[in-house]
């Protein structure tokens, strides 16, 4: 189960005027197919996003996600809600990424000695990013976050062909 606090939209949310044939198992079938097409590998299972506190709604979503890296890629999360006779499609992005947080945790601790030469911050600010910076980067590996980037490309891709 997902936390709705946790989770990021990824793309604007998509409104089909007759959505009475828009259901998780069409949209998963049409993803798929694009993704068999593209050579590009993609699972999918059923969760939920809870609303909320403790006895917060629960939305269900499609999670779609990386066969080969299940836990350390991002998933994408799909959510069908209906307005009238009209569905309305939403992505999200949620989970962790292991390559992405090093990348990021690196950028802060490089960003933090900048700020220390500009006269930002201070010396112990800086002690605090450069350790920070240097452990988030170890096994930080530029191929593999490039690849992980270009996964998620492609998903984009394959979304804006099924829903548009």
């Amino acid at each position: 189960m997902f936390k709705r606090k946790e989770v990021e939209e990824m793309r604007d949310t998509v409104y089909y005027k007759d959505g009475d044939e828009i259901t998780f198992g069409s949209v998963q079938n049409a993803l798929a197919a694009q993704a068999s097409e593209a050579r590009l590998p993609m699972a999918f299972r059923m969760d939920h996003i809870k609303e909320g506190a403790l006895m917060g709604d629960t939305t269900p979503c499609l999670v779609v996600f990386h066969p080969e890296h299940p836990t350390d890629y991002y998933n994408m999360l799909i959510t069908i809600g209906w307005q009238g006779a009209y569905a309305l499609v939403s992505v999200y992005a949620a989970g962790k990424s292991k390559q992405m947080g090093k990348f990021n945790r690196s950028t802060v601790g490089k960003s933090m000695i900048e700020d220390v030469l500009a006269g930002k911050a201070s010396g112990v600010d800086l002690a605090i990013g450069v350790i920070g910076g240097l452990s988030g980067s170890f096994g930080k590996n530029k191929s593999k976050h490039q690849e992980e980037q270009f996964y998620y490309q492609l998903c984009m891709e394959i979304f804006d062909q099924v829903l548009s």
